[in-house]
């Protein structure tokens, strides 16, 4: 899943209440701690500007694999690297910025990245504002005393189609039935670029 010009279309908000990750070791686990000090809007931008720069990061690590793994055995090959290296690739980012860094969408391709509550809760509100048109915003949350949750729109690139755009169409019949053999509960196709895809899901510590 790859994300767009975030430069573009991506600014500041806060979460709202009911979107909460946990601050121990997994983003899975939901909390409501207190948060101590001051939470001002320069400070929210700073976490917001580390989100979108780890955001970036994985994206380009990515991004990196896959084209060139386009370019040498075409988007069979591209598909097959994906669903071995994708969390490698998001997991050594992390590691590099001491972060947990995921993915996660409304309609995944790898079941591993559904979304919990929270990102659920987040996705739809994104999703709700792109049908209205409104320019999608990275958001931020104080989780207890220790870490942040940032999250990052990913608006799909019209190279990304090649995988997940429509059937038929810049998504070819021979690539569909390879995708359907790695991935048995694909649901990220018939996407077209500018859409929605989901979200970077981003713990930071404070």
């Amino acid at each position: 899943m790859i994300f767009s010009n975030l430069k573009q279309r991506i600014g500041l908000i806060v979460l709202p209440m009911v979107v909460l990750l946990g601050s121990c070791a997994s983003p899975k686990e939901p909390t409501q701690g207190a948060v101590p000090g001051v939470w001002n809007d320069s400070i929210r931008a700073a976490y917001v500007a580390q989100g979108k720069k780890l955001a970036m990061a994985g994206f380009q690590a990515l991004n990196s694999t896959l084209q060139a793994r386009l370019a040498e055995g075409g988007p069979e090959d591209a598909v097959a690297a994906c669903n071995l290296l994708a969390y490698p690739i998001t997991d050594s980012v992390a590691a590099l910025h001491q972060a947990a860094i995921r993915r996660t969408s409304l309609r995944v391709r790898n079941p591993h990245n559904r979304p919990d509550e929270a990102e659920l809760a987040q996705l739809q509100a994104y999703q709700q504002a792109w049908e209205r048109g409104d320019t999608l915003l990275a958001a931020v949350l104080p989780l207890g005393q220790d870490s942040v949750w940032v999250t990052v729109p990913i608006l799909l690139q019209a190279q990304c189609t090649v995988c997940h755009g429509v059937t038929g169409t810049t998504l070819t019949n021979e690539l569909t039935a390879v995708i359907r053999q790695q991935y048995p509960q694909d649901e990220a196709t018939g996407f077209s670029p500018g859409d929605l895809r989901g979200m970077w899901s981003i713990r930071l510590k404070r």
